[in-house]
């Protein structure tokens, strides 16, 4: 059984795709930033626990609050593995919705 790993697309884009890069860094950024600080440490804090976001959490665990949850567990990953097929996915894909969306809309739809 043979394998393949996209790397690219064969699709065209009109303009660099600026938002697609931004979240990329972000993520890699974030995760060096979670290794450093300690994968539980930081999804415990930053990740999203429904128990917090609903309130059976005990208040002032977390140091953000826990609606803010729901953006900043968008960056954590939970191995390098998942770091790298997610990045792999947003390179393939995301210049083409960005593209199509614009960065404004698709930067919605991300964080959406």
């Amino acid at each position: 059984m043979v394998f393949a790993v996209p790397i690219y697309d064969d699709n065209p884009v009109r303009q660099a795709p600026v938002v697609t890069y931004a979240l990329m860094g972000t993520c890699v950024g974030a995760w060096f930033w979670q290794i450093t600080v300690g994968d539980q440490l930081t999804a415990f804090h930053y990740g999203m626990i429904p128990a917090a976001l609903f309130g059976y959490w005990p208040p002032g665990v977390q140091p953000v609050p826990p609606w803010a949850t729901l953006f900043t567990s968008m960056f954590l990953h939970g191995g390098w593995m998942h770091l790298i097929s997610n990045m792999l996915f947003l390179w393939i894909f995301g210049n083409n919705i960005e593209d199509l969306l614009g960065k404004f809309r698709f930067l919605l739809l991300y964080l959406a």
